[in-house]
């Protein structure tokens, strides 16, 4: 009895969560009529035509089972019309990112599809050692390349790069002694923790002004964010496929940053605020099932919560699994600052706060939809034969992950406005 409610209760509380999403609707659409408008967006119009049809098949076990495929193609669909109009407009680079974007979906499925995940390889670990050695030059070389590269932009957050940058060494270390000598050990991964947590706190606790361009100072504490966090999420999702999770996700945002907004100064309004709120709410689906993880509670991936514990200890535990599942949310919400950024038309705080907070409300219209409709299902389903085993875990995976990632993207918007508020200050 207690997994169930009244019919009443039932309808009461759908009816709730309507009256909800419309108020949801009315302030995230408000600015019907300036550059979030979507009425002359054909892109904004199949995004939201692919939300639509995502949410509203989630009342199907058959898309369920296949919603790995089914976002996929969804996502395909979306980037490929975005694709068209960039090529109608004769823009060689933005269709080239759809390209990549392309390249990105595909390669998160196979990855996916075939996820190894970090308890569970039976290859010999001898025989990984040619290739774990040759991905630690790689890497070694791709990190002094980054700092080379970055350390004309970031001057004052020099610090929090360096950290950062620290914590990536030992997450490659770290795998390398996992894969080929010895088993996992604790030291390691507290600290890529430490490191991570360090590079977060320099790069909030840094409030220097290192360009005269506002909308830059907000693009770099953005992206230092998000280099801060990366260790964490490639440590976490294994040895194996962390670093081929991240990257994947990296090289899809980025693409679908440039086929929306463009990579030119003067390319930026290309698309409307919904477009993109589409686009990256369904790029962060493509990237939940990319990272190996499925909506059914035994495709967890529980060896991750124990990444640096020797014993057992309940809120840590749960709170890395949680945040290793809905990695990608958490990336989105983190990102969506670096989105704002790049899509003000005007360079300054007051624009940036307002298209930040525009996004992000699309963005969780969006998932919201997908959650409401996921309730529906399961009350309709509730005496289906499969409710446990298909409609019930999809409504809790959507419900938890959609709590994650809006009260993950209040905090980081609170944590941005509070920092741009914090220089501007400063300067007067």
């Amino acid at each position: 009895q207690w997994a169930q409610f009244g019919l009443l209760n039932m309808a009461v509380g759908f009816v709730a969560l309507i009256a909800t999403l419309v108020a949801h609707a009315y302030i995230a659409f408000d600015d019907v009529n300036g550059p979030a408008s979507m009425a002359s967006d054909a892109v904004g119009m199949v995004g939201v035509a692919m939300v639509i049809l995502a949410s509203v098949s989630r009342l199907s076990n058959s898309f369920i089972v296949q919603e790995r495929e089914m976002m996929q193609f969804l996502f395909a669909t979306f980037v490929v019309a975005a694709s068209v109009k960039a090529f109608a407009n004769d823009d060689v680079k933005a269709t080239a990112r759809g390209g990549q974007c392309l390249l990105a979906n595909v390669f998160l499925y196979f990855i996916g599809a075939f996820w190894v995940k970090s308890d569970s390889t039976d290859v010999p670990r001898l025989a990984l050692a040619p290739t774990v050695v040759v991905a630690l030059v790689v890497a070694a070389a791709a990190v002094r390349a980054i700092h080379e590269t970055c350390a004309s932009k970031y001057n004052g957050k020099l610090r929090a790069l360096d950290v950062a940058l620290f914590g990536w060494i030992a997450v490659t270390i770290r795998s390398v002694l996992i894969l080929t000598f010895i088993d996992e050990d604790v030291w390691l991964a507290r600290v890529v923790y430490a490191s991570g947590v360090a590079a977060v706190a320099l790069n909030g606790l840094d409030d220097s002004n290192t360009s005269s361009s506002r909308s830059s100072n907000v693009k770099r504490g953005a992206a230092m964010f998000l280099i801060s966090i990366a260790p964490i999420v490639a440590m976490l999702a294994g040895p194996i496929m962390g670093v081929l999770y991240v990257g994947a996700t990296y090289f899809l945002y980025d693409g679908l940053r440039g086929l929306l907004l463009g990579d030119d100064a003067d390319s930026r309004a290309r698309c409307s605020e919904t477009a993109l709120g589409a686009g990256l709410w369904l790029a962060s689906v493509v990237v939940f099932f990319g990272g190996g993880h499925a909506c059914s509670f035994d495709g967890l991936h529980f060896a991750s919560a124990f990444t640096g514990f020797r014993e057992f200890r309940f809120y840590v535990m749960g709170f890395l699994l949680g945040f290793e599942t809905w990695s990608g949310d958490v990336l989105l919400a983190a990102a969506v600052p670096l989105f704002a950024a790049f899509t003000a038309r005007k360079n300054t705080l007051e624009e940036f706060k307002r298209v930040a907070s525009r996004l992000s409300l699309k963005i969780a219209f969006f998932r919201a939809v997908a959650v409401a409709s996921a309730t529906l299902c399961a009350a309709l389903h509730r005496r289906h034969l499969m409710v446990w085993a298909i409609f019930a875990p999809k409504f809790v995976f959507d419900a938890v992950g959609s709590s994650v990632a809006d009260i993950t993207a209040l905090l980081v918007l609170l944590i941005a406005f509070r920092s741009v508020d914090a220089r501007r200050t400063k300067r007067e």
